[in-house]
This record gives structure tokens, sequence and C-alpha cells, in this order.
């Protein structure tokens, strides 16, 4: 997670939202309204400190249950109970919170509801919970709280439902009617397509669909069916690449021109057990926009290829921009908001661009899928995109931060309302899983994933998520990914030697150039801010340094990072060893990246093998073999970049 106590009080207003799919069959939940009650006790719960069991407090007057402090409460109170889940599924959890003249610390979120997953022997494998939303309210009427799970992992044998009471807390939180469902997908999730926007002129078209059939299902087949340009109905199987993959690739020119729909259908035998449809715009010459994304995935601004390399801030000083603008990085992401576009015109004075964060715009209306809060948050995209649009200054709308799959649907729609308001510029979101990455394909046109595995998990964590990201969105979405740039222990707010530690300058190598070697078209590390809240304390100049140097690596090498001429493909190397070519000016280049703290004895195959020539671009040194093969010994974790004649 992002952490920044700025990013917390921003999250805050995000939208606790309803299920993007169909949810049946409530998990069974002992006492799940609270009306079997004895002496404050509720019946199959285990009850937290100032937790009570009362008949008449609940909703519409039945049981409830009550939590109560008249002095702020110093630990989170939690009750608790032991469910029955699957594995493999996902789960809509969701309960109803009123409160009275309660008090809290908003840093930490206020009231949640969330699901502990443990092994067999009862060690917790990892919490789903509402992190920084849930209820602060002083007064509020009964409101709904709720996420979804993540596919529940193979290793979790038991699952806690819980109820939270945040420290620092006082007053009274009344809660009823706890739910859990299953969530069913729909045999056809969405279609999507390769071009940008789903807009085409030339060349070919490429249709995706995410489909989920049972895992039972026989004679399975999917057909894409569009409008030809005589106005018939034109109609092809597609290929079935995966389990969850529909793709069916046609020249441009069998399309009518203009916005036509494009419908993906799921068939067993003659039976359709689905669909799902996009509107794809056949014309004859693309637009002219600020800034857009090329049939390459690269980032093209005012008719530029442009390579984003930036960093994420809290809320912007401009003398902390000034020290910014020294280093290498041509863009940053303002977590604390444009303060009513300074930070437009600052960047503008100064050669940045900058991000809008607008995952949060109307977010604070929609506790719901009403349509009326949809309207409302919608109505806010709107105003905010008006604003900021026109500035020169702006790259792109950060829309989207760790969000939810549950709110995948609704983010979808709010991706149409600025696609409507704004075609000079795309949206980014930046999620921090990639098993359930899939359905956020339609809500965005750039995706980023900011895996952070210093120093607690393999550094070639890296490479897990840049590959799954790619995966998972059929690599038909950009990827400007987050590294690790920053050490724990700031993150959380101060310095704690237990938390963490900052990555080792061949870490923090290690870690830009797999997210590249991995297919990354931009890179925005994680953050500034930590950098600048004492500039003391964090040493800043030792650490700055550090990230300003293997930035300056990679922008050195822009242009080859840019180039679209087609460039032979490597083989032969080991998973652990994600590789990557470019040809540029002549020369061939190969980036090689040991995701592993272990010795590569790697040999590359670089398309027909016929090279004359090596040297080393930067990193370990390689050599040319007679029959033109790359052999390279890279040590744990290390990089090598080499070019080919």
């Amino acid at each position: 997670m992002h952490t920044s106590l700025f990013f917390s009080k921003m999250m805050s207003l995000l939208a606790v939202l309803c299920l993007s799919v169909c949810a049946v069959d409530f998990v069974e939940i002992q006492n799940a309204d609270f009306e079997k009650s004895q002496d404050g006790l509720a019946e199959g719960w285990k009850l937290g400190p100032g937790f009570r069991a009362e008949r008449g407090v609940g909703h519409n007057g039945n049981g409830g249950l009550v939590w109560e402090s008249e002095e702020p409460s110093a630990k989170a109170s939690y009750t608790t109970q032991y469910i029955q889940l699957e594995t493999g599924m996902e789960y809509d959890y969701s309960v109803e919170v009123r409160t009275e003249n309660y008090h809290c610390d908003k840093r930490v979120g206020g009231v949640k509801i969330g699901i502990k997953t443990e092994d067999e022997n009862g060690k917790e494998l990892g919490v789903y919970m509402l992190y920084f939303d849930g209820v602060t309210s002083q007064n509020s009427n009964w409101v709904k709280i709720g996420r979804a799970t993540r596919a529940i992992k193979p290793a979790a044998k038991k699952f806690k439902i819980f109820l939270l009471v945040p420290e620092q807390s006082k007053g009274k939180v009344f809660f009823d009617r706890v739910r859990v469902s299953p969530v069913i997908h729909p045999p056809v999730d969405f279609v999507c397509t390769n071009a940008y926007r789903d807009t085409v002129a030339e060349g070919d078209i490429t249709f995706f669909a995410s489909i989920n059939p049972h895992k039972d299902s026989k004679e399975l087949k999917a057909v894409f069916t569009w409008t030809a340009p005589d106005g018939t109905a034109s109609t092809q199987e597609a290929s079935l690449p995966s389990p969850g993959e529909a793709r069916l690739t046609v020249p441009v020119t069998a399309l009518a021109k203009g916005t036509h729909d494009v419908t993906c259908s799921l068939l067993e035998g003659d039976k359709t057990l689905g669909s799902a449809a996009i509107a794809v715009a056949r014309l004859d010459k693309l637009p002219e926009r600020k800034v857009w994304i090329d049939r390459h995935n690269r980032c093209i601004v005012n008719g530029k290829p442009f390579f984003p390399l930036g960093m994420y801030f809290g809320r912007v000083a401009e003398k902390d921009l000034d020290t910014f603008a020294k280093g290498p990085f041509n863009c940053l992401v303002p977590y604390g908001g444009l303060l009513e576009g300074k930070v437009l015109d600052w960047c503008k004075e100064r050669g940045l661009m900058t991000f809008c964060p607008a995952a949060w715009a109307g977010g604070g209306e929609v506790r719901s899928a009403r349509d009326d809060a949809v309207q409302r948050a919608h109505q806010k995209i709107r105003e905010v995109v008006a604003k900021y649009k026109d500035h020169p200054a702006l790259l792109g709308w950060y829309t989207a931060d760790e969000a939810p799959v549950s709110e995948a649907k609704l983010r979808a729609k709010s991706y149409q309302v600025f696609k409507e308001c704004d075609p000079d510029h795309p949206t980014w979101i930046v999620q921090d899983s990639v098993v359930d990455l899939r359905p956020f394909t339609p809500t965005c046109d750039v995706v980023g994933v900011d895996p952070y595995p210093i120093p607690r998990e393999p550094i070639d964590k890296v490479t897990r998520f840049a590959r799954g990201a790619n995966e998972a969105m059929f690599g038909v979405r950009p990827m400007w990914n987050v590294p690790q740039a920053f050490d724990w222990g700031w993150a959380r707010g101060g310095i704690n030697p237990k938390a963490g530690r900052f990555p080792t300058d061949d870490e923090l190598q290690s870690i830009f150039w797999q997210h590249i070697a991995c297919g990354a078209n931009g890179l925005i590390a994680y953050g500034f801010h930590c950098y600048v809240r004492d500039y003391t304390i964090h040493d800043f100049d030792k650490y700055w340094g550090a990230v300003c140097k293997v930035a300056t690596e990679v922008k050195k090498r822009e242009q080859i990072l840019l180039s679209v001429e087609e460039a032979p493909q490597p083989s032969g190397a080991p998973e652990h060893v994600p590789c990557r070519t470019w040809k540029h000016d002549g020369f061939v280049y190969l980036l090689m990246a040991n995701s592993q703290d272990k010795v590569a004895d790697v040999t590359i195959t670089v398309g027909n093998s016929a090279w004359q020539s090596i040297a080393l671009e930067f990193g370990e040194p390689a050599k040319l073999l007679p029959d033109g093969k790359i052999q390279v010994l890279l040590p744990p974790i290390a990089v090598s970049m080499v070019k080919l004649k």
C-alpha cells in the first residue's frame, strides 16, 4: 500500500461501492443479525472490549451490536466469528453501521469490516479489509460498508470475519446485518481491443474478451460479431488461448466506418451462455491529441514520444519542486492535489508534467451503486476535468490507486466519463495485485503495478507483478509501473528501524530495470515526499542521490526505450531472467535482468544470431559466442545491457 498521511486523508473519501458482479447464496454466519443475545453476549460471536449485544438498537429496531466508550480507546477492538469459505472463490462482505457522538483519528480510517485468512495452524495469511475507508462520521444514519475479497488462496484453511473499531475511538457505534456472499462472474465479463480508446484507421485490430466458462463446460467456443462495410453482420469464431480469454484479429477494412458495437458471445454447443459488447470506431484518420498512446504502447506528448519517468509527491511545495526539477525526472504524481492549479503552473515553469489525482473525484458521494449517487460522482468528474484539461503541463488523469475489484464495474463507467470529457489525456490506474487485475482493463488507458519487495519479500516480486499485469490485461495496456524507492519505516510516518530499509544501489537498479525488461513503458517511483519529511533524519542527499543515479541510467537510454524499429526477439533465457530487445540507430540492444538472489549463467539467442560484434552498454559484461549467441554470467540481481551489430 501507499501509506503517506496525505494519501490516507484522500483515501478516506473513496467510495465503498457495491459489488461489480452478481452475488448469490449468502455464506452461513451464525446470528448474523444479532437477534440471539443474552446478558450482552451475542450467540456465535466473540465480542471484544466495549462491545455488547442489545435488543432494539439494530436496523428497524431489531437486535444489534453496540460498541461504546466514553474515553478514547487505547487499542483497537474486534468482534469476530469463524466462517466457511472456499479457496479460489471471491467473496463480498458487508455490514450496516450507525454512529452516535462518535469520534476517531481519521488517519486510521474509522469503523471497518474485514475477513482474515489463516492456515491450518491458525497462522494469519492475509487480511481483506477497508483500509482507509470505513465510517468516521460523528453521527451517521445506517450505512452499508464493505468490499470484496480477492480469490482465496489454496493455503487458506480458516476464515474469520471481524468488525473493528480502531484505537483512539470514543462514542457509540451500532452494527447489524453482517453478510458474506460468493461473487459470480458473468460468462463474458467484457470486450476490449488493442487500439487506443478503441479507435482505428488502418492495419489490423485485435478483439479480446474476458470469459468465465464453467469448469465443466464442453464444446465451448466464442464468436465475435461486428458490422461489415456493407452494413451486414459479420461473425467469426475466436481462438481460446487461455481458459479466460477469447481473441480474434481482423483487418480494419473488415469493419464498417463509423462507430459500431463489436460483440463476443460464449457458446456451449448451440447454447449461448452470455455475451458482452464494446463500441469500436473506424475512422479515415486518427484524431490529433495532446497526449495519447500509440499502437506501440508509447506515450505521445504533443506529437513526440515520451517515456514517463517520475515520482510520487504528497502535498507539493514549490521549494521541493525546485529540488525535484534538478533530477532526471520529467513528471510527478501529487497525492496532495493540484492546489487550485498552482502545481500545474509550477510544473510548466520547470519543464515538468504532472498527473491530476482524480482517483477520488466524486468518490465521497458514492456509498452504493444508486443511480443518483453515481450521477453526482460523474458530475464531479466533469467539473474536475473541465477545470484542468487544457493546461499544457497535464500528462493524464490518475484515476485509481489500489482499488478493490468490487469497484471495477463502476470505475469502468467513470472511465467512459473521462473519455467523453477529455479526448486529449489518458487515464492511469495503479494496483497492488495482479490476481484480480483483469476486471480493471475497461477502466483505464494505462495500468501500473507497485510491488514493493524490500526488505520482506524476494526481489523477483517485481518480475512476477510486471509479467502478471501484462498478461492480465492481454498486453493491450501500456504499463507505467511504480518502483520501490523508499524505506517502509518512512512510509509508516516516522523512523522505525524494524519497519524496513531503503533499497541498496544494486536493488534499486534491479527493481527499475526488471520493470523495463518485463515491458514497462514508463516508471513513476514511490515516493519523493518520503524523503522530504525531514531532510536531516532521512539523510536526503544520500537517498535522493541514489534514486537519481538509477533514474539517470534510464534517462540516458530514453531514445532506445522509445524506439519502434522492429527488433529480433530474445530466447533461451531462464524464467527468472526477463529479457527485452530494441533496435535503434543501427544497433540491437539486449537487456537482461537477473531477478533472483543467485548467480545466473545465461546463454541467449537473439533473432537469427548473425551478430558480428558486441559492446557493453551498462551493467555486467557479456560475450559473443562463435555461433552468434550471447553469454553472460549475472551475479545475484544484476543487470546487463549490450548492443549488437
